[in-house]
């Protein structure tokens, strides 16, 4: 179940690497597949479950981040929305040593 986090994670070998890459990589294009969907027939829990498992994935996945502030923000939830923002700024600023370029006004 891809919502239990990632394939292997204790595996550490070369051969392994390239074939967990490519699971991750089909993964994650299928969730952001089905995520647009969800978006377009405005079923915003599914969007927030979609979002979640391609943050599992990929912590600073840029569409995660858009996909989950929109689905809390259009279930009521700016603060949630707000604090998520910030963590992920925050996250993403500890992995790659750069600010996040897109303000949370700008984001949806």
């Amino acid at each position: 179940m891809i919502s239990q986090g990632l394939l292997l994670p204790n595996i550490q070998t070369e051969w392994v690497d390239s074939f967990k890459a490519e699971y991750s990589s089909v993964i994650m294009d299928t969730l952001l597949f089905l995520a647009k969907q969800a978006e377009e027939i405005r079923d915003f829990q599914l969007l927030l479950k979609l979002a979640d498992a391609m943050l599992i994935q990929d912590s600073i996945d840029e569409d995660a981040l858009q996909f989950k502030c929109k689905a809390l923000l259009s279930l009521g939830k700016k603060n949630a929305a707000l604090s998520f923002y910030t963590s992920f700024c925050h996250n993403y600023k500890n992995m790659l040593a750069e600010d996040y370029p897109v303000p949370f006004t700008k984001l949806l």
